[in-house]
């Protein structure tokens, strides 16, 4: 199970591995575009989000309904869910 996390000090970030896990799991995900990447977005990602998450590209997928609806009611822009969050 290490090997399904990025960060082993803490933090929801899905490894390609733990991502490969949670779907022959059959846990679902929902997917978000993410309009850019830098530094800032992931730090706020991994101080925000309560639940399991993937990155890959400009998409990242959430596993957890409630934080899914709430970027959902934000127009499905995570960035400004992210920094009305922190």
């Amino acid at each position: 199970m290490r090997m399904w996390w990025a960060s082993p000090d803490g933090g929801w970030l899905l490894t390609d591995q733990g991502q490969y896990v949670f779907e022959k799991l059959g846990v679902a995900g929902h997917a978000f575009t993410i309009k850019y990447r830098s530094a800032k977005f992931y730090l706020l990602a991994d101080r925000a989000l309560q639940t399991p998450y993937y990155i890959k590209r400009y998409e990242i997928t959430l596993y957890g309904s409630k934080e899914a609806t709430a970027i959902t009611m934000t127009g499905g822009d995570i960035m400004q869910y992210l920094e009305r969050h922190c």
